[in-house]
């Protein structure tokens, strides 16, 4: 496999719903691990903008975790 053929791979896996889930999943395990980072060391921008991808191209996972936690707190 080359390179190119290697990417663009990479790039078919991430446009199905399963990349689409574990990028997801990425940016929200980034985004809570960042948070946690003491002032003032917290990376303001680098958080805005993973919440930027993550709400407008890569919604699923946080989408199914805030149900997931919902659910859980109404039992």
């Amino acid at each position: 496999m080359t390179k190119q053929s290697g990417r663009a791979e990479a790039v078919r896996f991430l446009s199905s719903l399963r990349g689409q889930y574990i990028m997801g999943q990425a940016l929200y395990t980034a985004i809570e691990t960042l948070k946690a980072v003491p002032e003032p060391y917290t990376e303001h921008s680098n958080i805005g903008d993973m919440e930027y991808l993550q709400d407008e191209v890569f919604p699923m996972f946080k989408e199914l975790k805030g149900a997931e936690d919902e659910a859980r707190n109404q039992t």
